[in-house]
């Protein structure tokens, strides 16, 4: 069965589609994340994986470096912030969010269709951790 990839046109016209589509992973989990009230680090809702579940689990059988190229154009843009907030100082897994604001300067339409419960859930008075805070208590596993 064939099942349709979903991206921002923006996003692939400005950054390619690699990037495109990934962002559009990143925005699901980091929604799905905010629906379940999981994962609120630093007053945002992230989503964490390696490189190798990332391109693993990819449907468009991305390899690890077009996983990395795409994370790092997605990152250089101000599309997505990468943190750590791993248990033990020894697990490189990076975390995901994405940027509101810069989503919403870039593509409007993208944001209000996609994004709408992370603007619901955000809590701005939440405290603020570093992104490499290792706090065991609140890691969201």
């Amino acid at each position: 069965m064939v099942q349709a990839v979903k991206y921002s046109s923006v996003v692939c016209e400005k950054l390619g589609l690699n990037a495109a589509i990934i962002f559009h992973n990143v925005c699901y989990w980091c929604n799905k994340n905010a629906s379940e009230n999981r994962n609120l680090k630093v007053g945002l809702y992230w989503t964490f994986n390696s490189v190798k579940v990332w391109s693993d689990k990819s449907k468009c059988n991305f390899s690890q470096a077009q996983i990395k190229t795409a994370f790092l154009k997605l990152k250089d843009a101000g599309l997505i912030q990468v943190g750590c907030f791993n248990r033990h100082l020894y697990d490189r897994i990076k975390w995901y969010s994405v940027d509101l604001g810069k989503i919403e300067l870039l593509d409007p339409d993208y944001t209000e269709s996609t994004l709408e419960e992370f603007r619901k859930k955000i809590n701005p008075s939440e405290t603020i951790l570093s992104p490499h805070a290792r706090d065991e208590d609140d890691l969201g596993f």
